[in-house]
């Protein structure tokens, strides 16, 4: 499952700068995605954001955490494309509607509480080979 999984983000994440996406990669691979296709950078960033250039820098070089505050502070068309992107990413069939950034950033939040707790069930399913 986690190789269909790895795939599957690698096939929607062709051009992303990582040379290898995960699953522990795969929601900052998905926003540096998002963020690129929509010709963001660092210093648009930081001015959305109401901070310098060197935090949005170090988040999307992996340098610091992805944060909810992170994806919260995105302009709106970014998390849109990023609710996109997990909607096709979980399965989601036809076209994702166009939707309101409130909707957006609740199928955001649902993506990634998913993405926890499949991370969850590997760790568990780990720790169960170790001791059996």
């Amino acid at each position: 499952m986690a190789d269909s999984i790895t795939h599957t983000v690698a096939s929607q994440l062709s051009g992303v700068q990582s040379t290898t996406v995960d699953r522990k990669n795969c929601a900052l691979d998905a926003v540096r995605k998002c963020v690129a296709d929509e010709g963001e950078g660092p210093v648009s960033l930081g001015a959305h954001m109401g901070t310098d250039k060197s935090y949005p820098s170090r988040v999307l070089n992996g340098e610091s955490n992805l944060s909810v505050w992170f994806i919260l502070k995105l302009p709106i068309p970014v998390k849109k494309r990023l609710a996109k992107f997990w909607f096709e990413y979980l399965g989601g069939v036809g076209e994702y509607p166009d939707t309101d950034e409130k909707t957006a950033l609740r199928h955001q939040v649902m993506a990634l509480q998913l993405e926890l707790k499949m991370a969850k069930a590997e760790l568990v399913a780990r720790q169960v080979e170790k001791v059996g």
